[in-house]
């Protein structure tokens, strides 16, 4: 139990650091009593051009005998046994084709002696009496980590691609209980590739639509040229034997470096059913980046059936040859448009249709919802369950459907 309260302890005191709970201290740099507040400055190129420079505050804390080096905006390092340091992670866009290359340079550091910072070990996922979690001494025999300040790959993402750089500011010589901080940074990325931009995104307002009804789409275009570009972007819908329904495009320049935001509508096809939506994008005839989407087509809702119910029980009435009924059935209009609908009731009993009732009619004004209440006197049922189907109708078209059930007695 000692040993749980003592973890418990650890745990609180990695919140602490994290949510900055300890003191600050505000005298500027003292290196010899680890008391130092500053700034790192960095600078990041891209292709020789600087796209970014920022100073980050950096804080050194003392918490339970251990030392952290705290830098705003850069993540603690959280991997078992290794000291819990400062790193960060950057993401550049880059064109699908580039070959990429990163360097980091290092300067104006400052040696900072006589830090206790810790290592990371990660709680049991099955606590006891034995188990250990929270900061520890980093080993010895770790020497100086990290061994490279600098790591980076490509990713490909569906049209676009990106890279993810991760980098240290610091090195920490665990045999020495020494830091050296670096307060100028300047990460370099250069890339060759044969396009001039990248897609970031693109969007659909949606995966299902109405025949005939507008598809709003979004295209996210980075010129990556110095020099300003002319791009291209074409969208289509497929059927699935590959035949093109409907087609746009559009075609705009963007300056250097610039990125936008491009909305295009188009036509949703008249027939419902399975489509393909894709989108591909080009400078000059070079394409940068395409997207697919599949999309469904319905047929467009005029009249909405919001529910049907029918009661439950249905006794027969003194007439031996009929049963009475009451069907409520709750309809809609979605549109802006004012029109007639038409509601049918079924009967049937398994896959047999027994009766149908005479055809109820509805004026529904634009957003209006009506609620119509029936008895039915219904001829030659037989005690049993049944089942009720409304189908609404507008100009004849078949629109949507629902269901209920109920139970004749004696």
């Amino acid at each position: 139990m000692k040993k749980i309260i003592q973890n418990i302890f650890f745990l609180f005191v990695i919140i602490t650091i994290l949510t900055g709970c300890s003191s600050v201290v505000e005298d500027g740099e003292k290196i010899g009593q680890k008391t130092l507040e500053n700034e790192i400055k960095l600078i990041i190129e891209n292709n020789n051009q600087e796209i970014s420079s920022e100073n980050f505050p950096y804080y050194i804390k003392n918490t339970n005998g251990y030392d952290y080096i705290e830098i705003k905006e850069f993540e603690l390092l959280y991997e078992t046994n290794m000291p819990m340091i400062p790193y960060k992670t950057i993401e550049i866009d880059v064109p699908l084709d580039a070959e990429i290359y990163v360097e980091v340079v290092l300067n104006n550091q400052t040696i900072i002696p006589n830090m206790n910072i810790p290592a990371f070990i990660p709680p049991s996922p099955m606590p006891d009496d034995e188990w250990e979690s929270g900061p520890i001494n980093v080993s010895n025999e770790l020497g100086i980590f990290p061994k490279v300040n600098l790591e980076y790959r490509k990713v490909d993402l569906s049209g676009n691609a990106i890279i993810q750089i991760h980098f240290y500011p610091l090195s920490y010589d665990s045999s020495k209980n020494e830091v050296i901080l670096y307060k100028n940074i300047l990460l370099k990325i250069s890339y060759n590739s044969t396009t001039n931009g990248v897609i970031k995104n693109f969007v659909l307002n949606g995966r299902k639509f109405e025949s005939n009804s507008e598809i709003h789409t979004s295209t996210t275009i980075k010129n990556t040229a110095n020099i300003p570009k002319e791009f291209k972007v074409i969208i289509r819908i497929e059927n699935l034997s590959g035949n093109i329904i409907e087609s746009t495009e559009q075609i705009f320049q963007l300056n250097e470096n610039e990125e936008k935001q491009f909305p295009a509508k188009i036509k949703a096809p008249a027939n419902s059913g399975a489509y393909s939506l894709t989108m591909n994008s080009y400078e000059d005839s070079q394409e940068i980046g395409n997207a697919y989407e599949h999309i469904n087509i319905i047929p467009k809702q005029n009249v909405i059936i919001n529910f049907l119910n029918v009661s439950k029980q249905v006794s027969k009435s003194g007439d031996k040859y009929k049963s009475y009924a009451t069907f409520n059935v709750k309809i809609e209009n979605p549109t802006d448009e004012s029109f007639r609908a038409y509601v049918d009731l079924y009967i049937s009993q398994g896959p047999v249709d027994i009766t149908k009732r005479p055809q109820i009619f509805v004026d529904l004004e634009s957003k209006e919802v009506k609620e119509i209440t029936d008895h039915w006197y219904i001829n030659k049922l037989e005690p049993g369950f049944y089942s009720v189907q409304a189908v609404a109708y507008v100009d004849d078209n078949y629109q949507v459907t629902s269901l209920d059930s109920f139970e004749v007695t004696q």
